[in-house]
């Protein structure tokens, strides 16, 4: 598992998984967190377990989301452990999720898509939100912040995220459809550029996620600077853009220790 040198002895639990030390086989191998992928749920289940013991939670605790590349974000508590994972996913557009309660375990998931680990040490919150390029424009991990600003009290200055192993800038390259969204925002047009050879564009997702949290005062930002989508880390990532979609799914965990 991947995770932030720079919380790892503070009372945020985090991690992001990568392929290996799981039981899934095939294209899932071998540590697939997605019950959407097709996997056997026996597999995803003990995958799950294999995880809750290496970070030290209960497979109960887990709570999910349910993404939809939207910029909803949802408060948790501990009456939602089990969602997604143990008992049914009862949330509908839920991309972020955040509490401040210990025995909740938070899980998004990934495949390329930038996961945005949020911890206000001050007090002792924990955010996860999920940031394709939609979420990205859509300026999710600001709603994540103003949402901690706000039910929290906690300045800006005191919210620290971590911007986690996701597609680089390299690898994301699009056509003018989407590059062009990017564009008609002043505050991403610096991170979209031509690429002359291939008439496409590469936009620096992890840069527009920084600058947009740091727009609004957030200012401790820790970049993985890991690239899920790279042909030199197929065996230690799953990748849409690289695999397609006959593939496992990776996931971003927080729990408060």
């Amino acid at each position: 598992m991947f995770t932030f040198k720079e919380w790892e002895k503070t009372a945020a639990i985090q991690a992001y998984t990568t392929r290996d030390g799981g039981v899934s086989t095939g294209v899932y191998s071998s540590m697939n967190m997605g019950f959407s992928r097709g996997d056997a749920v026996a597999a995803v289940i003990t995958n799950y377990k294999i995880v809750a013991d290496a970070i030290g939670v209960e497979l109960e605790s887990f709570v999910a989301s349910n993404q939809t590349h939207t910029k909803n974000i949802r408060f948790v508590k501990k009456s939602d452990c089990g969602n997604g994972v143990t008992k049914p996913n009862r949330f509908t557009d839920v991309d972020g999720i955040y509490t401040n309660e210990k025995g909740v375990t938070l899980v998004t998931y990934y495949a390329d898509c930038v996961p945005l680990f949020f911890y206000a040490p001050t007090v002792t919150a924990i955010g996860m939100a999920h940031a394709g390029w939609r979420g990205t424009v859509l300026e999710i991990g600001k709603s994540m912040a103003v949402a901690f600003n706000e039910r929290f009290g906690v300045p800006f200055s005191e919210i620290e995220v971590g911007i986690g192993p996701s597609i680089c800038k390299n690898c994301f390259e699009v056509h003018n459809d989407v590059s062009d969204i990017f564009m008609e925002k002043e505050i991403f047009k610096e991170f979209v550029t031509a690429n002359a050879e291939s008439g496409k564009f590469n936009i620096d997702l992890w840069a527009c996620n920084k600058k947009s949290l740091e727009s609004v005062g957030v200012s401790k930002i820790y970049v993985a600077g890991e690239c899920t989508c790279c042909p030199n880390n197929a065996d230690k990532f799953f990748s849409h853009r690289r695999d397609g979609a006959e593939r496992g799914l990776a996931a971003g965990l927080m729990a408060i220790r």
